[in-house]
C-alpha cells in the first residue's frame, strides 16, 4: 500500500495526469517486477478514460506522412549542388557511359547507380566496383538522368556528333563524379 500511496502522490503532482504510467515505475528504487506492477496499477487507477488522449490510425497515418513530408523537403534541400554550374552536366560522344565516383579523394564502393531517360522512367541499374567505376553500354543518343548513391545526381547527353576526333580518331569518354555532385569529362584519342 505504501508503493501505491508514492505512486499517488507523485501522479497529483504532474500537470498531464495523462502521461505514461511507466514514468511512474521509475520512482522504484529497486525495478522489481512488484514495484513495477504496483505503478502501473496505480496509474491505471487514477487515470479515467477521459484522461487518456484517444489516438487513431488515421492521426497516427497523418503524423507519419507530415514527419516523412518534412524529412524529404529537408534531404533534398540538403542534396549536394556542385558549385560550378559547367560542372553539372556531362555532355559526351559515343553510346557508352563509363565513369568514376570519388568522395574526399576515395572511390565510392558498390554504390547504387541509376540511369533514367529524360522521361523519368529507368534505363538501367548497377552498382559501382571496389574502384569506385561504372559503365553503362549501348545507350542511344539524348540527354539521361544519372544518380549515385552517396554522391548525387547529373545529366548526361550522349551527342553521336562528338564520336569523331580531328584526325578521324574515335574518343573514349570518362566521367569522374567528385565531391559536391560535379562531374568532369575527360576524352581520349587514340
Amino acid at each position: 500500500m505504501a508503493l501505491e500511496n508514492l505512486f499517488a502522490a507523485e501522479l497529483s503532482k504532474t500537470k498531464l495526469r495523462s502521461e505514461p504510467c511507466n514514468r511512474l515505475a521509475r520512482l522504484c528504487s529497486t525495478p522489481s517486477p512488484d514495484c513495477i506492477h504496483h505503478a502501473v496499477k496505480t496509474c491505471n487507477r487514477l487515470i479515467t478514460p477521459t484522461d487518456r488522449l484517444p489516438v487513431s490510425n488515421v492521426d497516427v497515418n497523418r503524423g507519419r506522412l507530415l514527419l516523412t513530408l518534412v524529412l524529404a523537403t529537408t534531404l533534398c534541400d540538403a542534396a549536394p549542388r556542385c558549385p560550378d554550374p559547367r560542372l553539372r552536366l556531362a555532355i559526351i560522344g559515343g553510346d557508352t557511359i563509363t565513369g568514376s565516383v570519388l568522395i574526399h579523394k576515395k572511390p565510392l564502393k558498390f554504390a547504387q547507380v541509376r540511369l533514367y531517360f529524360s522521361s523519368g522512367t529507368a534505363a538501367w541499374s548497377g552498382r559501382t566496383d571496389k574502384n569506385g567505376s561504372f559503365a553503362i553500354n549501348k545507350m542511344l543518343p539524348g540527354v539521361y538522368r544519372l544518380e549515385v548513391s552517396g554522391w548525387g545526381t547529373t545529366l548526361v547527353q550522349l551527342k553521336p556528333e562528338l564520336n569523331k576526333g580531328p584526325f578521324g580518331q574515335t574518343p573514349a569518354w570518362n566521367l569522374m563524379l567528385i565531391d559536391n555532385a560535379c562531374v568532369a569529362v575527360t576524352e581520349i584519342l587514340n
